[in-house]
């Protein structure tokens, strides 16, 4: 719910308190005050700690036991508008009106609707802000609960849920649907060598995981992967016949222009050169004996016959145009070696 921060500094500067005071009151840390108020947004139950704070309610359970109270009590308000109020009868444990795990859920959910993502935190900034967020939460709940054999356990470390949920919500993970219908869990790569294509390496994503928790063991790391192999979404592989995945975009062979990487474009192999428009054939100088090489020059020497040689160009540029439909297979034989068809196959 959304929160009046001026209100809030104002009723402070009123009383003449300070955060620090406000927090010894509610129950609430100081740092998470300080977050309320810069975020503009909590929990309801939340705001009801914090405005009992501030009228210097003395605690809780006197709104539950007393309905004087509770019709003065903000917390008790908040409490009956968003969710039943639990009454207090002499000799009766109040239970929380949620379990641990719907209350870690929400608390991320709502956590993590925060987030700008264009400008997220650090993995462990993130890990840190979000355990104390759902610790906060646990902690309000904890205070209806007078059996303390039926308080929640605070959290030491994100549960795999909670991983997996940030993973979805801000990484571009997918299930890719392979030939033969098959399927593999891939993360879309922004940088580095894999830029613009799906990582299908496993490591790759427990890497990723790993950073929400150095701390976890092989089988919690496989927890998180296999809520994320159940919950990721499906993408089906690029089959556009024009589009050709080269190392710094994607080339369009059709209206022959270069486009930015997207992950909208599944690919999970590239050629491994740039796209240069103005490239031109350059003549290679060997000084250890004095020779020079090119390309063009070195592809007419490998046969005497020029319809060779052009298919040997037809054959080079087949192979990063996978999506064509060529109906024809090249087999590269000759009685004699030594004669290219490695170098070929190496340039391919």
């Amino acid at each position: 719910m959304i929160i009046d921060r001026e209100r809030i500094d104002t009723i402070l500067a009123e009383q003449g308190i300070t955060k620090a005071v406000l927090a010894e009151r509610c129950g609430i840390s100081r740092q998470n005050i300080s977050t309320i108020t810069r975020r503009g947004t909590c929990e309801p139950r939340t705001a009801g700690f914090e405005c009992s704070g501030i009228r210097n309610h003395q605690t809780v359970k006197r709104c539950l036991q007393n309905d004087a109270a509770a019709r003065q009590c903000g917390y008790c308000t908040l409490t009956t508008k968003y969710g039943k109020r639990k009454r207090y009868r002499k000799g009766e444990d109040i239970m929380a009106s949620k379990s641990r795990n719907q209350l870690i859920m929400e608390a991320a959910t709502s956590y993590l609707s925060t987030l700008n993502p264009g400008s997220l935190p650090c993995a462990a900034d993130m890990e840190s802000e979000l355990l104390e967020y759902a610790n906060d939460q646990i902690e309000l709940a904890n205070a209806s609960i007078l059996n303390k054999d039926r308080k929640y356990k605070m959290l030491s470390s994100l549960p795999a849920r909670t991983i997996a949920q940030i993973i979805l919500r801000f990484y571009p993970v997918a299930n890719l649907k392979l030939e033969g219908g098959t399927k593999a869990l891939a993360v879309y790569c922004g940088s580095g060598k894999n830029k613009g294509l799906y990582d299908m390496d496993e490591d790759a994503i427990k890497r990723i995981i790993e950073q929400y928790g150095a701390d976890m063991s092989e089988k919690e790391i496989s927890d998180v992967f296999a809520k994320l192999e159940r919950n990721a979404p499906f993408l089906g592989l690029t089959k556009n016949k024009d589009l050709i995945p080269v190392n710094n975009g994607v080339f369009d062979y059709e209206k022959k222009l270069l486009l930015d990487f997207s992950p909208d474009m599944v690919f999970t192999s590239k050629c491994g050169v740039d796209y240069n428009p103005s490239a031109q054939n350059i003549t290679i100088h060997n000084p250890e004996d004095g020779t020079d090489w090119d390309v063009e020059s070195w592809m007419l020497s490998l046969s005497d016959d020029l319809e060779i040689v052009n298919l040997l160009w037809e054959i080079t540029g087949a192979c990063i145009r996978p999506n064509v439909v060529w109906g024809k297979s090249a087999w590269l034989f000759d009685a004699n070696g030594n004669n290219g068809k490695g170098t070929l196959c190496r340039m391919m």
